[in-house]
C-alpha cells in the first residue's frame, strides 16, 4: 500500500530573521566552526561571518542549509 507523500514530514513554523541567525549560530558551533559549515554547505566563510555579526542577511544557500525557506506574509487590515 502506498504510503501519504507527508507522513514523514514535519510540521513547518514561521520563525524571524534573528531565530534563523540563532539557528546559524548552533548549526555552526555543531560544526566545530564557521569554516567547517561553510565547507560542509559549499558557502563562502565570509557570508556565514557576515550573517552571524549582522552586516548582511543569511545568503539563499546559508537559509537552504539550514532547511529555512523565506516567505512573505501580508498582515491582516493591510
Amino acid at each position: 500500500m502506498a504510503q501519504p507523500p507527508f507522513e514523514d514530514a514535519r510540521a513547518a513554523s514561521v520563525i524571524t530573521p534573528p531565530e534563523a541567525v540563532e539557528a546559524l549560530r548552533e548549526a555552526v558551533k555543531s560544526a566545530g566552526s564557521q569554516k567547517a559549515f561553510a565547507c560542509q554547505h559549499g558557502l563562502s566563510q565570509s557570508d556565514v561571518s557576515s550573517a552571524l555579526t549582522g552586516r548582511r542577511q543569511p545568503t539563499p544557500g546559508i537559509l537552504r542549509a539550514l532547511n529555512i525557506t523565506w516567505a512573505l506574509v501580508r498582515e491582516a487590515g493591510r
